[in-house]
Formats: C-alpha cells, structure tokens, sequence
C-alpha cells in the first residue's frame, strides 16, 4: 500500500513536472475513477468557498485535450487525470483557508461567517490560484497530446508558448478593457483627450477657451480660463496649446474621426494589449540564435509579466502616453535587429520612422537613437561591411528626422520655435536631485507587485545574455542606461516614465526564468527533489508579484489619477442638463471634462487673487453669464467662501465626480454644486439684472422658487 502510494505521488509530481507520459503504465479503473471524483469534488469546494460559479468553465478547459486524446486512442489514461496535478496546490490552499478560519473562530475573533486572518486572506486567494494552476493544468497536459499525436518535443514548446502568450493577451483584454476609463480629467489624462477631440473636429492640437476675449476686455488674467497644462489663451483668437507632446493625441484624433468619442477611451487598452505581441517580437529579435522553441517561451513569460506590472495596467486606464511609447521604442528596436539580417535600408528606414513616432508621444525617447547607432557600429565591427553601416544610418537618420519635422513645425507655431516647449519642467532638473531620485526610482522599481520577486531571474538572464547575445545585450544596456540616467537629474521622475524600458527588464527575466527551468530539464532523473524545488521556486516568485494584478480579472476594481468611470461620466450628462447652455461653472481640476462633456464654460478661479474674483463673478453677471461654483477640489473652498460672503450660493444639487486634494490626489465622492446669485434686496424680494433672471426662468424655475 505504501508503495502504491509512492507511486502515485511521484507521477503527480511528474506530471506537475510537465513530464506525464501515455506509455507508463495506466493506473486501475476505479483508482483512475477515484481521482477523477476527489479532483471534481475539489473544485466544487473552491466554488463554494470563493463563491464564484465561473470556475466550473475550468472542467471544460481541463477536459477540451483529453478528448482529444480519447478521440485518438479511444481509451482513458490515468495520466490524463494525473495532468491535474497542479490542482492539489489550490486543494491544499482551500484547506489551509478553512482551518485558518476555523482556528479564529475557536479563538473568538471572529463571528458568523469564516473569515481568514490577513495576511493569509490574500496571500492564499483561491481565485488568483485558480488562474495560475489552471494554466499550469493545460501545460502539463500539452505533453499528452503532443505524444498522442506523434507531434515532437519542439511542437510541445511552441504549442506551450502560445499558451502563454495567449493567457497574457487574454487576462489583459479582460482586465484593460474593463477597469478602462469613460473620461478623463485632472492635468495630462484630460490633456490628451482634449487635444485628440480638437485634432479631429479642427485638425489642431489647440484648444479655443471661448471666454478669452471677454474676459481679457476686463484687463484680467486670462490663465484661470485654461485648463491644467495648457498655457495662458491668447486675448483675441482664446487659443492655447498644452505643454505635452501631440504624437500620440494625434493618434487617438485619427481614431476619433472614425469611431467617434468611444474609442478615445478604448484605444490605450487596445496598445497596452498590442504591446504585449510587440515585447514578443522584441525576444524573438534578441534571442534569434536560440531554437525557435526557446525562444518563444520567453516570449511567452516576458508576455505574462509585462501583462501583469501593476504600473503597465494602471498606465492603461487612463490615456497617458506611457505605452505608446514603450510600443514604439520597442519597435525602433525590434526593426533596428531586424535590419542586420537582411533588407538593410527597408527595416532601418522603418526603424527611423518608429523613433520620429516615439519622439512625438514623448520627447525624451529620442536618447534612445544612439543606442540604435551603436547596435549598427558594432554590426560593423564584425562584417567590416562599410556599405551596410552607411546604408543603415542614413536610412535610419533620415527617416527619423523626416518624421520629426511635423512635431518641429507645431513647436514652431505653438511655441516660438523649432526647439521650444511650453514645459517649465527643465527647471526640475539638476545634478542634486540624483541621490533623492535614484533612491525613490529603485525603492518604486523594486516594489513587491513589481521586480522585487522578479530580481534573481533579471540577474540571471542578463548574465546569460551577455554570455550568448554580447551585442544585443551591449545594445540594450545602453538604451537602458541612457534613458534612466537622464531621469535621474529630474526631480519630478515618476515610474511610468520608465515605463518604455520596461520590456528590457521582463526580456532579461524571461530568459533567467526559462534558463533556470531548461537546467533543471538537464538534471538526473534521480535530481527530483531539485527539479521541484527548482520548478517550486520559480512559480512561488511570480505568484507573489502577480496575485495583486491577476485579483483585477477576478474582482475588477481600480481607481487612478485622471479616471472618470461610467457613473462620473453620467454625472457630468446630469450637470449639463442641471445649467443652462451659457453657464460659467467655476471648477478645480475638473475644468476639462466639465468644458467637454458637460459643454460649459470653466474657469479656475483660484488662479485669481480675490478682487480679480469676485470682480470676474460682478462682470460675468452683469453680462447675462449664469454663474456656478462646483465644490470639487480643497483648492474650491477659499472662493466659495469668499463667494459667499458677497452673494448668495445657493445649493442645485451634488454630483458624483473626483474631489481633489492638495497634491493632486483624489477621492471619489458627491460633490457640491452652487448657483451664485446677486444678493441685491429691496423690501422682502430678491431682484436681479433682467438678462440673468431670463437665463433662469427659461430653465423652468419660478420667482417663488428663486426667492425660496
């Protein structure tokens, strides 16, 4: 009976080892049997306990390849209920989670229902465990099918690399398309929007603040008008340009003429998954000396961690300019390689083209072209090819340039010149910031839910990278050098800003992961305790850095600066209806959606010293202008007070939308919205300019009402 038992568990343990075997011996029936009903039974009890009915889809998953092979065959093997394996690792969770909850229980705790203790609540989430060895399942049964079919070892790896790459296509199309924005507000992910809708109505970036000519008649100024990032209007056309690159605005522009407002909001998803397909090619180009199989595996690892980076996902929500650029640095690179291997003057031409682009979305992936020129000098190093080294700079340079020159030209227009921006952010950058800024880049890079976990196998695979790869490794050290030293004078450095360096780190760590388990492959058959402690280690790492970005697939739930959901997006319909059409609604940093959803005038009357305040408030009234406060921000209570000490602010109602506070942080919540009315009395009744009274009654308000 030990015996029996032994073997049991050490064909588990190969099948866990994604080394099942359909030659081995089949177990009896009803043991066969046995197992099948222990495994279903198991799975109800992870539905019960985690309430979610969905994983009961899982049994046709596990079940799609062994009727496949029973299809073949025509019998059932006990390998193919042993390729469940990886199930008993969320069996023995579930019961750790019961006898956890039991023991708070017999502690006294807890009441009612069985909770479990934190940390163990999340560090043994059963849904998150689901999702990693129900990918495990079908890799340990592609062995299977592979033998069933007479398919080759070389198949077997493809096959498991598409998996992956699949699973992280997959979970990114769940959870970027779900937790994605359905407005922007706040500074830069309004900004992009904005430009995006003034590109394809007006074919500009500009925006025009319509009350800039009358309010610059008053003599005041003009700044309060334009929304976070955009420079001061000019008085007489109101037009005024932010101080963030247009690439990618004009990118979303030309998707916004065809689809219309949605897909604003769903382009940026739609790159964070296509980016993903873009790091795989960006392996393929690197490890091209490696067999096919190999690697397409890293690719298929590299996939999953950059689908999984908290910071790629919480960049994807909202429209910022962080993954089109990644998207495009990476392919000057992936071009750039792919130039050396034939077609020179084609792929660096495109190359070129993909650097002018990335430059576009953000000034500062230009760095990256000397890397591109040292990748073709040490090219020539080792063919002495003196044509080829001229053909690809030229080609490379000149394209890039070509594609640059629209961008130079909007500077010029925009801003004075060729070489201005509207940025002051050049003030932010000087030699002592490089001690505070290293520290706090390495202390956000190395977070858990980051590349803390994932620093052994980033070591590694730039050790065997240099080892087999000495040029491309050189190549990709320099684009990462660059790029991040540069960052370190900025004071402002924030990690999505490295986020185009991103998929060099998940490269390094694909390789290191899968060097790791092609070594362990190499090990005795007698070595099992190391294969699994090898295996163990690698799974128990990237479970740690990825339980909290895959709990976003289970439990869909994200808010991050710049994010207006479908309710807020609602709420800004309600307060359209709620004004009327020529209202001044004065706002914090909510200015831009209120301006473009709720299509009112804004201003940001904070910008104002008191006097230009209540002064702007007299002028806008006495010119018919309806006036509005919206309580959104902590920067709003000085002139709400200050409003009200000279008028009456009268509450209209409240709308769910971001309340910021000082340093642009926000909470979602209900905030308050004001009518600001003249307080002018004679005897018992409320009197106002008779073009203000009419904007009011239009709306179907009463005298009585407005004396109430």
């Amino acid at each position: 009976m030990i015996h029996f038992f032994t073997q049991l568990i050490q064909r588990h343990v190969r099948a866990i080892l994604l080394q099942s075997n359909l030659d081995a011996p089949s177990l009896p029936k009803i043991v066969t049997v046995g197992l099948g009903g222990l495994y279903l039974v198991g799975l109800l009890g992870v539905v019960e306990l985690s309430q979610r009915p969905i994983w009961l889809i899982a049994i046709l998953l596990f079940a799609l390849q062994p009727l496949m092979i029973y299809a073949k065959q025509r019998r059932i093997h006990s390998a193919l209920i042993e390729s469940l394996a990886p199930l008993t690792i969320v069996y023995l969770m579930a019961g750790a989670r019961v006898l956890l909850a039991i023991i708070e229980r017999l502690q006294n705790h807890t009441t009612g229902s069985l909770t479990v203790p934190e940390p163990w609540g999340q560090r043994l989430d059963l849904n998150v465990a689901m999702v990693i060895c129900g990918v495990w399942v079908l890799l340990a049964q592609l062995p299977l099918t592979a033998q069933a079919f007479g398919k080759s070892q070389k198949w077997l790896w493809q096959t498991a690399a598409i998996v992956l790459i699949g699973t992280a296509i997959l979970w990114a199309g769940r959870v970027y398309l779900t937790i994605r924005a359905h407005g922007a507000t706040a500074s830069d992910p309004f900004a992009y929007i904005q430009m995006a809708v003034d590109f394809g109505d007006h074919l500009t970036p500009r925006h025009t603040f319509d009350l800039a000519p009358f309010t610059a008649s008053h003599d005041l100024p003009l700044g309060p008008l334009a929304h976070v990032g955009y420079l001061s209007p000019d008085p007489q056309t109101g037009q005024s340009a932010t101080v963030w690159p247009v690439g990618y605005s004009v990118l979303m522009g030309l998707g916004y003429v065809v689809g219309g407002e949605s897909v604003l909001y769903l382009f940026t998803p739609l790159m964070g998954i296509l980016t993903l397909w873009v790091t795989a090619l960006l392996c393929n180009e690197i490890l091209h000396r490696w067999p096919v199989e190999k690697r397409w595996l890293v690719a298929g690892v590299a996939a999953i961690l950059l689908a999984t980076s908290f910071q790629q996902t919480e960049r994807l929500v909202v429209p910022m300019a962080d993954i089109p650029a990644q998207i495009f640095t990476i392919l000057t690179f992936v071009l750039a390689f792919h130039a050396l291997r034939g077609r020179t003057t084609l792929f660096a031409a495109l190359a070129g083209v993909c650097l002018g682009i990335a430059f576009a979305v953000r000034y500062t992936q230009v760095l990256i072209g000397p890397a591109v020129l040292l990748l073709f000098v040490l090219d020539y190093w080792e063919t002495r090819s003196q044509r080829k080294l001229f053909e690809a700079v030229v080609w490379f340079g000149g394209a890039a340039a070509l594609t640059a020159l629209p961008i130079l030209w909007y500077h010029n227009a925009a801003f004075g010149g060729p070489f201005e921006v509207g940025s002051k952010e050049l003030g932010l950058f000087h030699i002592r910031y490089i001690p505070d800024t290293a520290e706090a880049m390495l202390r956000d890079l190395l977070t858990e839910r980051e590349f803390y976990y994932l620093s052994p196998f980033v070591l590694w695979g730039f050790v065997r990278l240099w080892a087999s790869f000495r040029r491309e490794t050189i190549t990709l050290s320099v684009w990462l050098v660059i790029i991040t030293v540069f960052h370190l004078f900025y004071a402002a450095l924030r990690l999505r800003d490295l986020l185009p360096q991103f998929p060099i780190l998940v490269l390094m760590a694909g390789v290191g992961i899968m060097d790791m388990v092609y070594q362990t492959a190499r090990l005795s058959r007698y070595q099992t305790i190391g294969r699994i402690a090898v295996i163990f280690g690698i799974v128990t790492l990237v479970w740690l850095r990825t339980d909290e970005a895959i709990r976003l697939a289970i439990t869909p739930s994200f808010n991050t600066f710049g994010l207006l959901t479908a309710e807020q997006r609602e709420a800004l319909d309600d307060l359209e209806t709620s004004t009327p059409l020529n209202a001044i609604v004065a706002v914090s940093l909510n200015s831009g959606p209120v301006s473009l959803y709720a299509h009112r005038e804004t201003v940001r009357p904070y910008e104002w010293t008191d006097e230009e305040w209540l002064k702007f408030v007299q002028v806008s009234l006495e010119s018919g202008y309806p006036v509005y406060l919206l309580r959104d921000g902590y920067e709003m209570e000085t002139p709400l007070e200050l409003t009200q000490s000279r008028y009456d602010a009268t509450l209209i109602g409240t709308f769910f939308l971001p309340y910021f506070y000082p340093g642009a942080g926000s909470i979602n919540q209900q905030v308050e919205l004001y009518w600001i009315i003249p307080r002018r009395l004679i005897g018992d009744s409320l009197q106002m300019p008779k073009p203000y009274l009419d904007g009011y009654l239009a709306l179907g308000y009463t005298t009585p009402d407005l004396l109430d």
